[in-house]
């Protein structure tokens, strides 16, 4: 089965124009004392502390999209994710869902998008739903469905939602707040808990 994650994330700085209509002022490149505007926190069950924050050590927030069609759906996925500029360390989030191939649009995307619980699932395995992944200090991926994916005592919660035009494509700020087990492609596996993560999101044009 086809892993359209890792090309996605290699692909997501995208340049883009949109204008300049935002709910809110940002800096991304903040580096002083007042807490990250970006971020992405959890603890795993070995201990690792991640804190990959916007404007510290190279990290950026963005945003990503993938998509897969069998001819009348396409399946998609709206990646929002912590990277570093050398793209060798990341931890983000993505929400999958199909569409009718007629119904892919920034409308759309952005009702992926809202304040409520999701399910974890994965385009890869034509299900819809939140996803997690983890790029470690090793070059790892650790990902919620790879390896089998059970979830069973995680959730996933957006508990804020912000829509306006960003730049580079990004339409959406999301807030989250999650628990999940990670695994990689061998099965092997991890628990996050308190996750949170806040980014760009909402990738279109």
């Amino acid at each position: 089965m086809k892993n359209i994650l890792i090309p996605t994330l290699l692909a997501l700085f995208v340049i883009g124009a949109c204008s300049k209509d935002n709910d809110e002022v940002i800096n991304t490149n903040d580096t002083g004392s007042q807490a990250a505007q970006y971020y992405f926190y959890g603890t795993l069950d070995d201990g690792t502390e991640i804190s990959f924050e916007a404007g510290k050590s190279n990290f950026t927030s963005t945003a990503g999209y993938g998509s897969s069609s069998d001819g009348n759906q396409t399946r998609v996925e709206q990646s929002f994710l912590l990277t570093n500029s050398s793209q060798t360390r990341s931890a983000g989030a993505s929400l999958s869902q199909a569409f009718n191939t007629n119904d892919e649009n920034c409308t759309n995307f952005r009702s992926m998008f809202v304040t409520r619980n999701y399910g974890y699932g994965h385009i890869d395995y034509n299900t819809e739903g939140a996803s997690v992944f983890y790029l470690d200090a090793n070059g790892k991926y650790w990902t919620t469905y790879q390896g089998g994916g059970a979830q069973n005592d995680g959730f996933f919660k957006i508990t804020s939602q912000l829509n306006g035009s960003y730049g580079n494509g990004f339409n959406g700020i999301t807030e989250a707040e999650f628990e999940c087990t990670l695994y990689d492609v061998l099965g092997n596996w991890k628990k996050l808990t308190n996750g949170r993560i806040r980014s760009y999101s909402v990738q279109c044009f």
